[in-house]
């Protein structure tokens, strides 16, 4: 009597458990036909009989010819041998997929096809957290044969169905001889497992180590800063990562093969990259280095201050000369009194009338301009507030009356306040102004 019984993803609903409560990142190890996967994962136990471990998976070999594994191509597969004498209960074959500490297995998706033409035999799924499921609707030695379609319909439909299981370190699926006689003599072989594709997702708890060799505190204008930026991590690293002023301006990819357990690049193993960032603006700037692994976890370093000259073909704002004050004698005094010349639209009395024009920005400067009475040689203190940053500048404004200065390293996209207060000189009074940018 043939009875066939459908397992749909490997996993009961009595099997399933929550996710792991760490926040941590998740990558998937694909073996055999999952998205052209071969196998660097999965490996072969087997123990206590006749039965033999096949791996064909992405070579385009088939097992030995019967009415099941013709069917198919490239897989993964543990079989009892025709015609051997029959095991004795214990005897197991298994394909095994198994992560090291502090990884863990929390969720898989897989197409396999069981069949067992003797009820001894038992075609499971398992991990270190239980019996995930099983394929039998027979008890053992009741006289009832067994196949078995996992993840999918009959004979293995298309990949798609998936489980999230208690998060574990290995997971297996094969064949285990339960009650004897577990017989190997049909043209089936008796028992058998193949896997067709699978995939099995991993959790990785841990973030990577990341590192920065010293960049050079100040450079000339529209200088390059130069950085050696390193990282190591038990699955590897995938990239490493340049940022100035939090944006990322070089990166270094790392190989990476999503069919293996371990799947970047010497993972354990420091790897490191020259990455250069060129032309930067004048002003202060931060150098952070960052760290990708195959999980997507991030390390970052503290940031590094480095300066950007001034360049040397700027306009400075010019000084302008001292007005020399003219005299005019007092009656009845043998000596003169110096009295101010007012410069055009000026007075002895007048205010500074102190204000700001403009205030623009250029990624990490911001130009403030404005203007004083004409004749007043005020001497300005400038302010600049963002994100809780104050940048300051002083000078001294010339006879025409405007004036303008640049400020650097203030915060991209940050709203900017900019006060100016000028102190009394010559025939002129004190006074402030402010303006907000955002």
């Amino acid at each position: 009597m043939l009875r066939r019984a459908l397992l749909t993803a490997a996993i009961t609903a009595s099997a399933l458990g929550a996710p792991s409560a760490a926040h941590a990142g998740t990558y998937e190890v694909l073996s055999c036909g999952a998205a052209g996967g071969v196998n660097h994962a999965w490996t072969a136990e087997t123990g206590g009989g006749s039965i033999t471990a096949t791996d064909a998976c992405g070579s385009g070999g088939a097992f030995p010819a019967d009415d099941v594994f013709t069917q198919y191509g490239g897989s993964l597969g543990v079989y009892t041998t025709l015609g051997a004498p029959s095991p004795a209960p214990g005897a197991y074959g298994y394909w095994r997929f198994e992560v090291p500490d502090p990884l863990r297995i929390v969720a898989d998706r897989i197409i396999a096809h069981g069949h067992s033409e003797s009820d001894g035999w038992r075609l499971l799924t398992e991990s270190d957290a239980g019996e995930l499921a099983h394929c039998q609707t027979n008890e053992p030695g009741s006289g009832i044969s067994d196949h078995c379609d996992i993840g999918g319909g009959s004979y293995g439909m298309p990949l798609g169905n998936s489980g999230t299981i208690t998060p574990a370190k290995w997971i297996r699926i094969g064949i285990r001889c339960t009650v004897a006689p577990c017989d190997t003599g049909s043209s089936a072989h008796a028992a058998g497992m193949a896997i067709y594709s699978d995939g099995e997702t991993v959790s990785d708890p841990v973030a990577p180590s990341v590192g920065i060799s010293p960049v050079t505190p100040q450079v000339s204008a529209n200088g390059t800063v130069t950085a050696t930026v390193s990282g190591s991590d038990q699955t590897g690293i995938s990239r490493l990562e340049l940022l100035v002023d939090g944006q990322v301006v070089a990166s270094s990819a790392r190989a990476c093969d999503f069919t293996r357990v371990l799947p970047c690049e010497a993972p354990g193993a420091t790897v490191a990259a020259a990455l250069t960032s060129n032309g930067l603006t004048p002003g202060t700037h931060q150098i952070v280095a960052r760290a990708l692994d195959a999980a997507g976890n991030v390390a970052s370093t503290g940031p590094q201050p480095v300066v950007a000259a001034q360049p040397a073909n700027q306009t400075p704002i010019p000084t302008p000369t001292t007005p020399v004050p003219t005299t005019t004698p007092v009656p009845g005094s043998g000596s003169p009194t110096p009295t101010p010349t007012p410069g055009p639209g000026s007075t002895s009395t007048s205010a500074v009338k102190l204000k700001i024009s403009t205030v623009s920005r250029s990624g990490s400067r911001v130009r403030v301009r404005g203007a004083v009475a004409k004749g007043c040689r005020s001497r300005l203190t400038i302010k600049l507030t963002a994100a809780g940053h104050t940048r300051s500048a002083r000078l001294t404004v010339g006879s025409s009356g405007r004036w303008g200065v640049w400020l650097s390293g203030v915060r991209r996209h940050a709203k900017v306040r900019v006060k100016v207060s000028a102190k009394a000189t010559g025939i002129c009074s004190s006074g402030s102004a402010s303006k907000s940018h955002s």
